[in-house]
């Protein structure tokens, strides 16, 4: 007697076929939508551990902040007071640093080099897992080692930016409070330069973006603060979420904007005289 072979029909193969896409389409946001709130706890935690070491460092220099000047603007043999060597700097910048900064973790791991680099020693504490941001290096793409800057208002070496006063000692954060003090922000891919967070405090202007906050986190931005903690931070200015393109963010001018203003009265207080 003749027997059927067992197996699949071409429909049923279809239909299993079918099933397998709309549960793949199902699934595939929620899987992303995992992958981005992951990337964002290990921004936070990476900004409570540079928090953590700026304030060891604070403590063991009797209440000094870690010095946070512009590259640039730094002589060479004061770099090493720096809290953070090293220019995140594109092909098209040669004349900015070598390119060899994008990748050179002794600038900022080696004490010698970087005033914090005594104190956060993982290199991966330096980097937003959302920032895919790289560079070309002899012809290799290479990823870059750093996406954090510091509010340019704490450790540089003026007094004084215009009307506005930087802080130089951790008894000087007062207003903002310590909770309110910005001082690691996630800064985006095409903006990072050197360790420091230019915020445009200067009114007359109207708003600006000195440097650009990066939005890596589904719009958002996360940010450490004076008294120790990190805190993600949602943009509402359409103005602020920017492409990573590979080239220098042209931010400008950018006004009523509900984000610049936010950042701004967590940067720095006007002087006593104002």
């Amino acid at each position: 007697m003749w027997k059927r072979k067992s197996g699949y029909t071409l429909i049923e193969l279809l239909v299993v076929i079918a099933i397998i896409a709309i549960l793949a389409a199902l699934l595939l946001p929620a899987l992303s939508r995992s992958k981005a709130q992951a990337y964002g706890v290990v921004c936070l935690n990476n900004q409570k551990q540079l928090q953590l070491a700026w304030h060891m460092y604070v403590e063991d220099h009797n209440g000094i902040l870690p010095r946070n000047d512009f590259y640039w603007r730094t002589p060479p043999n004061e770099l090493s007071q720096l809290w953070v060597q090293g220019v995140m700097s594109i092909e098209t910048e040669s004349w900015l640093a070598p390119h060899t900064d994008n990748t050179n973790i002794v600038m900022m791991l080696d004490e010698r080099y970087s005033a914090l680099g005594g104190y956060a020693k993982a290199a991966g504490t330096y980097k937003c897992p959302g920032d895919k941001s790289w560079v070309m290096i002899s012809g290799q793409r290479n990823n870059r080692l750093r996406s954090y800057a510091a509010n340019s208002f704490l450790g540089p070496k003026t007094q004084v930016l215009r009307d506005w006063m930087v802080r130089r000692q951790i008894s000087q954060v007062v207003q903002p409070p310590p909770s309110g003090t910005f001082v690691f922000i996630c800064e985006h891919p095409d903006s990072i330069e050197d360790g420091s967070f230019a915020v445009d405090m200067f009114v007359e202007n109207g708003e600006g973006w000195g440097s650009l906050p990066s939005s890596h986190h589904s719009r958002a931005g996360i940010l450490s603060f004076a008294d120790g903690h990190a805190e993600k931070h949602r943009w509402v200015d359409t103005r602020t979420f920017r492409p990573y393109v590979r080239e220098r963010q042209n931010v400008g001018r950018v006004p009523r904007s509900k984000d610049v203003q936010w950042l701004r009265e967590r940067t720095a207080p006007l002087t006593q005289s104002n």
